[in-house]
C-alpha cells in the first residue's frame, strides 16, 4: 500500500496524500516481507492482541486474491499520537497501525483486512480497532 503512494513518475500528490490524510508514509529501506503471518502488539489496544498471529492470504488460492509483496509502513512526525499494532512475523516492520491526530482516530494496516484468512479473527480484530477509534 505504501509504495502505492511513491508514484514512478514523480507525482508528489499520493505521497503527499498518504501523509496528510492516512499520516503514514513508506521506510526508505525494508526488508520485503515474504512470510504470510502479521502479528499483533498487545500494548496500543490494550488487549490480548499480541499474543495473536495472523495469516494473511500470500499464495494463490481460491478464497481471496494474493498479497505478494505488501509494504512496511511509518507514521509521520505529524500525528499527535501513534503506535505499531501489527508486526511482520519476519521482518518485524511495523504492518499496522494506531494513529491520533486531536479528535481524529485511525487504523491504518498495509494489507488488504479481507486477506487475513481466518475469518473469526478478522471479527475480533475488527471490533478492537472499532473500540479504539470509538474511545
Amino acid at each position: 500500500m505504501a509504495s502505492d503512494l511513491r508514484s514512478p513518475l514523480g507525482d508528489t500528490d499520493a505521497a503527499r496524500w498518504g501523509e496528510e490524510v492516512l499520516g503514514i508514509s513508506m521506510p526508505d529501506s525494508i526488508t520485503p516481507t515474504l512470510g504470510g503471518h502479521i502479528d499483533g502488539m498487545a500494548g496500543p489496544l490494550k488487549s490480548t492482541l499480541g499474543s495473536r498471529r495472523y495469516a494473511y492470504s500470500n499464495t494463490l488460492n481460491e478464497d481471496c486474491y494474493i498479497v505478494e509483496r505488501p509494504d512496511a509502513i511509518i507514521a509521520t512526525p505529524k500525528a499527535d499520537e501513534s503506535a505499531t499494532f501489527l508486526r511482520f512475523s519476519d521482518t518485524d516492520a511495523a504492518a499496522g497501525l494506531l494513529i491520533r491526530d486531536g479528535k481524529s482516530r485511525r487504523a491504518v494496516m498495509s494489507i488488504p483486512f479481507e486477506s487475513i484468512t481466518d475469518e473469526n479473527q478478522r471479527n475480533e480484530l475488527m471490533k478492537e480497532l472499532l473500540d479504539w477509534i470509538e474511545r
